[in-house]
């Protein structure tokens, strides 16, 4: 018999009224072409070089480094998350330099990180707090679109651990194909990215009866896609379900604001989409308070459409050392 679940999502401005409990921040955060000042010479990185169109230079990588910190730290309220997913990630250097070399070096963070064969050369990874979160697994799945356009895509990250309450967490880390060459044109891309996420969302729910698992990323797709409604089967937050164990759930579902705006309009590219598991009625983990975190520094005025956009490290070609045309997302773990 189907027992029915209200999920405990909270989105963007909830107000939590439970008892205490122990918890902890998971966030993503996609930082908008994070290279390093080194030519490789079999990616497309040259514009990112000290020679290069936008003359990167290691002034700049280091702004860069420190308004990512920023971010960051400004997430879980001045502590930091304990788990971020990251997008547009060049390499191992930049990771390092960021959780080793920058204001997060006393934080401890620890990472792992996919090696795609992206034409620019840009990967995701995880970063984490060892006391919180220690890794059983990774693995990167790849996505093959080749057959579709010719062209090469980021790998999924895929990440087994175990939080402090014991229970064993899967993370999955994406950024999938953008809508360059339209939507309707891209959407099978997506949809390959998809597929390829859910076949081992599968495995992993034929092999634990009820997985913890947490799907974040850069989806360039928004909760109604056709990849996130139709290939993942996840359904909205909003009210209430017959929740059976293998369902997935999006969970910014109720935020205003968007993480991402395109010609005047917000949209939620980046995001969370979690198994049902994360309720009170189902298992020991729960997950509220879903936001996006729209800080006012992330944010300049936009002159061309008006109001508010993020505010980006270059305006076309002209430096300004900003952070992302991404901002990050975030919600907590609550154990």
């Amino acid at each position: 018999m189907k027992k029915l679940i209200s999920l405990f999502i909270t989105a963007c401005f909830y107000s939590a009224t439970m008892l205490a409990q122990e918890s902890m921040t998971v966030a993503f955060y996609n930082v908008e072409n994070l290279f390093d000042t080194v030519d490789n010479p079999l990616t497309n990185d040259d514009e990112f070089t000290p020679n290069g169109e936008r003359h990167w230079n290691s002034s700049k990588y280091w702004d860069k480094l420190q308004n990512i910190s920023k971010t960051i730290v400004a997430i879980d309220k001045d502590n930091a998350p304990e788990i971020i997913g990251l997008c547009e990630v060049e390499n191992d250097t930049v990771i390092k330099d960021l959780i080793e070399r920058s204001p997060l070096r006393h934080i401890g963070y620890q990472y792992t990180i996919t090696q795609s064969k992206d034409k620019r050369g840009i990967d995701v990874a995880l970063i984490y707090k060892r006391n919180y979160f220690k890794i059983i697994k990774s693995e990167s799945l790849s996505v093959d679109i080749s057959h579709i356009n010719g062209s090469t895509t980021r790998d999924i990250l895929h990440v087994t651990g175990r939080v402090v309450s014991g229970d064993t967490i899967d993370i999955y880390v994406c950024h999938w194909p953008s809508r360059l060459g339209g939507v309707e044109e891209t959407n099978p891309l997506r949809k390959k990215a998809a597929t390829v996420l859910k076949e081992s969302i599968t495995k992993v729910y034929n092999d634990r009866r009820k997985p913890y698992i947490i799907i974040m990323g850069d989806l360039n797709d928004g909760s109604e896609s056709p990849a996130v409604r139709d290939v993942l089967s996840a359904k909205p937050s909003t009210g209430a379900y017959h929740y059976n164990d293998r369902t997935l759930v999006t969970i910014l579902d109720k935020c205003t604001d968007g993480s991402y705006r395109y010609n005047g309009e917000w949209e939620t590219y980046d995001q969370f989409i979690i198994s049902a598991s994360f309720t009170n009625e189902l298992g020991c983990l729960s997950a509220t308070n879903a936001r996006i975190c729209n800080f006012d520094f992330l944010l300049e005025e936009d002159k061309k459409y008006g109001g508010k956009k993020p505010f980006r490290n270059f305006n076309g070609y002209r430096y300004q050392n900003g952070y992302s045309d991404h901002l990050p997302v975030a919600f907590e773990i609550e154990y």
